[in-house]
């Protein structure tokens, strides 16, 4: 019960900061195109996504919060900028590419056993 409750609140969680990601990036529009690309990762190749990922989310949360603090849509844009930056810049700082996040992450919602491990290794880091 807690593996599958962990795996949907992962999942629901990454589609979010994905769809964010997808509506704000206008300036790399590859960030989450296609589909996920079926192939295996590295542990440490999960555990850099996994470090990304939980700056994303503490990104995302202080966007989402600031978000709800303006009505102008100026700033709103500048923030959503601001943020999408970040998240470049925390998956480039875990040492992975934008394309190589974006393709793990992909597959970690596609494929349960990898959504498991992903899972774990997020568990590991908190």
């Amino acid at each position: 019960m807690f593996r599958r409750f962990f795996s949907l609140v992962i999942t629901g969680a990454i589609m979010m900061v994905m769809t964010q990601t997808i509506n704000a990036q206008e300036s790399a529009p590859q960030m989450l195109t296609g589909s996920a690309e079926q192939v295996s990762f590295s542990d440490e190749m999960l555990e850099s996504a996994a470090k990304a990922y939980m700056q994303i989310v503490e990104i995302n949360q202080s966007f989402q919060m600031s978000l709800q603090q303006t009505d102008d849509q100026e700033k709103r844009q500048n923030l959503q900028q601001n943020a999408n930056k970040q998240f470049v810049e925390a998956i480039e700082n875990s040492g992975l590419e934008v394309d190589q996040y974006n393709n793990i992450m992909q597959n970690v919602a596609a494929n349960e056993e990898l959504n498991v491990r992903f899972g774990g290794i997020l568990q590991k880091l908190m």
